[in-house]
């Protein structure tokens, strides 16, 4: 029952890394680094953070098990990504603030 709960576990990390890790930051980021609310520079953190965890999904999908490299983007990237969401949150409270 582990090797089977491992065996799927797997490719639904891969899948997590890569949509929700990886394409939703990527999109944020664009629409950051696109616009004119915020530095351009914060937007383009997030989409090469959004990149990295697109390859660590795809480095675990492919070789079918969590690599070196695939292990080390899984720690970075969330973390590059979890600090990106903490300034865009204070930016943010900043604006709104500013607005009342």
């Amino acid at each position: 029952m582990v090797l089977a709960e491992e065996t799927i576990n797997y490719p639904f990390a891969s899948l997590f890394n890569i949509l929700f890790a990886g394409v939703t930051f990527i999109l944020y980021g664009l629409a950051v680094a696109l616009s004119q609310a915020y530095p351009r520079s914060l937007g383009w953190v997030a989409v090469v953070a959004g990149l990295g965890s697109v390859v660590a999904g795809l480095i675990q999908a492919f070789v079918g098990e969590p690599t070196l490299i695939s292990r080390i983007l899984t720690i970075i990237m969330p973390t590059i990504i979890t600090l990106w969401l903490l300034l865009i949150g204070i930016l943010l409270a900043r604006k709104g603030a500013r607005l009342a």
